[in-house]
């Protein structure tokens, strides 16, 4: 009887020793609340066809991305978009038309993108390829 006592109070110091502190607990609360708080965004470099290139500024916590746009033949230098984010069927996908005769739209789905712009009626599109890409 007494070996049976012993074994149930070190069972319950074993299942007691094992639950977590609630020190831990607020220390790792303090540090998820704080990593939340703090801005993360990705840019990434895509080189396109027509010797176009797009920079994005994908930032998740605003649910936008800027894109830095320079495509010569569309005569667009450095033309900065800031988009908001839209349903996508599959990978990334953004949208500006706050202007009524132009709409842009920014679909990306891991290496591969697609800028299509629309201006008064007639699209343009362009198909892109990640070259490379930092976190900020």
């Amino acid at each position: 009887m007494k070996k049976l006592l012993a074994c149930t109070t070190l069972a319950a110091l074993a299942i007691t020793g094992c639950a977590t502190s609630p020190t831990n607990t607020q220390t790792t609360s303090a540090n998820t609340t704080a990593d939340s708080t703090q801005q993360k965004r990705l840019i990434a470099t895509y080189q396109c066809d027509d010797n176009a290139s797009v920079i994005a500024n994908y930032q998740p916590q605003s649910d936008r991305a800027v894109l830095s746009i320079n495509v010569p033949s569309w005569k667009l230098l450095n033309q900065e978009i800031t988009m908001n984010s839209a349903v996508s069927g599959s990978g990334m996908r953004f949208v500006n038309h706050t202007n009524p005769n132009s709409l842009y739209e920014w679909h990306a789905k891991g290496r591969d993108a697609i800028l299509a712009v629309n201006i008064a009626g007639t699209e343009h599109t362009l198909t892109c390829r990640g070259v490379g890409q930092s976190l900020s």
